[in-house]
């Protein structure tokens, strides 16, 4: 059933094409160890060729080292090529001033885009469930969020692409155990100390008492908030051309300052946030402290002056907002003004 329902979401969200270099990262645990099985089976559907994928974070000493053992085992059983890695990312963390959530997702994503590469994969398969992205929502509603927020985790990132997005854990679990799966406990995954294992084991169980469907119910506002949006990034685009005046070097964008000051705060909101995205990649760590100086900043009466925000430096130059890339603490919070002359 499971099996079916995956191919379901594979083929409503275009994930796969006949054909198709599959990169897979699997960390041990049981929802890459299920993803892994399910495309072995849709292997010789979809003429796939699959590689695993496994970075050893170095978190938890020897626990670490026996997990990338058990994925070389898989590898070994499933008669797959495995790419492995191991990296220090307490120093990455310490290097970058980030903290190792932080630095555990740089590092991970860095390396999962060069295995990509060098095994020439079109795709990178990732396990998330139906139960990541509904924790997720819940996660982004907790410290505030807009569309994109509430949107969670998208099946589809390109070359990331998540087929187990609609599946619940419960699901995941019981597939494992009926095909006499083995996988790995992560036993920080039980450690309090964190938000997201709080939301996993206290407010979702409480919010299931209230809608024993609850993950269900989430999936399908994730899919109705990114419908919506979708329609209004389409709305966007028109205003978006008129704002944009250069987008000629990577790392760098050049806006219409006085359109995008006469717009509707909604739109230049929107403006800004795609604007923000398409210089640094992501909108990590940007909040709405970040847009609100964005717009005073565009909205003030000087013609110069600049502002640092997490990653990037903006600055208006006469009738032009400039946004500029640079590496920048995530953690930033508070934007920093520096007058220009």
């Amino acid at each position: 059933m499971i099996t079916k329902n995956v191919r379901s979401t594979i083929a409503s969200h275009l994930m796969l094409k006949k054909g198709d270099k599959v990169l897979v990262a699997v960390s041990g645990g049981v929802d890459s160890v299920v993803l892994l099985d399910i495309l072995g089976r849709l292997s010789t559907e979809y003429s796939l060729s699959l590689i695993i994928a496994h970075l050893d974070h170095r978190l938890r000493g020897e626990e670490s080292s026996e997990d990338a053992r058990f994925v070389a085992k898989l590898a070994e059983q499933y008669g797959l090529p495995l790419i492995g890695e191991s990296i220090d990312v307490r120093s990455i963390a310490e290097e970058r001033k980030v903290g190792i959530e932080e630095a555990a997702r740089f590092v991970r994503l860095r390396f999962l885009r060069k295995a990509a590469d060098d095994a020439g994969a079109t795709k990178i398969a990732i396990g998330h469930t139906a139960n990541d992205l509904a924790e997720t929502m819940l996660f982004n509603l907790i410290r505030g969020a807009g569309m994109t927020g509430l949107a969670g985790i998208k099946p589809v990132n390109a070359p990331f692409i998540r087929p187990l997005i609609e599946i619940s854990r419960s699901e995941i679990v019981s597939y494992a155990n009926e095909h006499g799966l083995s996988w790995r406990e992560d036993r920080s995954n039980a450690d309090m100390a964190f938000t997201r294992n709080r939301i996993r084991h206290q407010i979702v169980p409480a919010l299931s008492e209230l809608n024993p469907d609850v993950i269900g119910a989430l999936l399908r506002t994730s899919e109705i908030v990114r419908e919506e949006q979708d329609a209004f990034f389409e709305l966007l685009e028109r205003p978006w051309q008129e704002a944009l005046k250069i987008e000629a070097e990577e790392g760098k964008i050049c806006l219409n300052r006085a359109y995008v000051a006469h717009v509707s705060i909604g739109i230049r909101r929107a403006l800004l946030r795609r604007a923000l995205e398409r210089v640094r990649g992501d909108l990590r760590g940007i909040g709405k402290v970040h847009i609100d100086s964005l717009c005073q900043l565009i909205a003030s009466a000087r013609a110069h002056g600049e502002i640092h925000l997490p990653g990037l430096l903006a600055q208006v130059q006469g009738g032009e907002l400039v946004l500029i890339s640079r590496y920048s603490r995530p953690e930033t919070v508070a934007p920093q003004e520096v007058p220009l002359g």
